[in-house]
């Protein structure tokens, strides 16, 4: 077998500190026993707002460094007009976040379509700074959860006319849903009450109605006949 030249036999060892020291550490437990501690996860600014970041903050003040954080992350948003993300708007489901300083300066959710799927992002402002270029300032009660619970906000995006007919697509449905829950209950007993009515109104019909009283009066017309009949044997005999 060939000897093992000396780039290799440097190449297969470890190639940093810190994977040299776990490589040490590793030898000596496994010499002298015990266990390697294992390091707290690492948490970014991302983990922390995907935990504490919240659509409206009624909070004023915040008592851990990762609440702080978030808190000041909320208040360099700009609220005026909202993003909306209408990817999903057949299934009657939007997202929707507040604007961003850099989103301010070029004009998105303001002189341009705030639907972050438009095709018509091209902003207003290239061909008259004066117009509005047809967008539409559409309010709407954006229901949504948070931590579990549901909340609402009332949120203005401005967007082109084929997005702001998703929007009005999806309010309607909102709507209509509200509509469903609130009179679930007294249709049925409408509906209940009034069945028995025409029920009853039904067999009165029924009982007025000429075959319902000849019914009636079938059964005594042949014992009469019968009785007749009787009676004119015993006359003959």
């Amino acid at each position: 077998m060939p000897p093992t030249s000396r780039a290799f036999a440097q190449s297969s060892g470890a190639t940093s500190a810190y994977a040299r020291h776990l490589q040490a550490a590793s030898a000596y437990v496994s010499y002298y026993g015990g266990t390697i501690p294992t390091p707290a996860k690492y948490r970014n600014e991302r983990d922390i707002l995907e935990d504490h970041h919240q659509f409206i903050r009624t909070d004023e003040e915040a008592d851990t460094e990762e609440k702080r954080i978030a808190k000041s992350y909320y208040d360099k948003l700009f609220k005026e007009f909202a993003m909306v993300e209408l990817a999903r708007w057949r299934e009657k489901q939007i997202a929707m976040r507040w604007r961003t300083k850099q989103e301010v300066l070029d004009g998105k959710g303001q002189f341009s379509c705030a639907n972050l799927s438009c095709r018509n992002h091209r902003s207003t402002l290239d061909e008259n700074p004066d117009e509005e270029g047809g967008l539409r300032s559409v309010e709407l009660n954006f229901e949504y959860a948070e931590r579990g619970e549901k909340k609402h906000a009332l949120v203005t995006a401005r967007v082109c006319e084929e997005c702001a007919d998703k929007l009005r697509y999806v309010q309607r449905g909102d709507k209509s849903k509200r509509k469903r829950s609130r009179g679930s209950r007294s249709p049925s007993r409408g509906r209940h009450h009034r069945g028995r009515s025409e029920g009853g109104e039904e067999s009165r019909r029924r009982s007025e109605s000429p075959r319902g009283r000849r019914r009636r009066l079938d059964p005594p017309t042949r014992r009469d006949d019968s009785r007749r009949r009787r009676r004119r044997h015993h006359e003959r005999d």
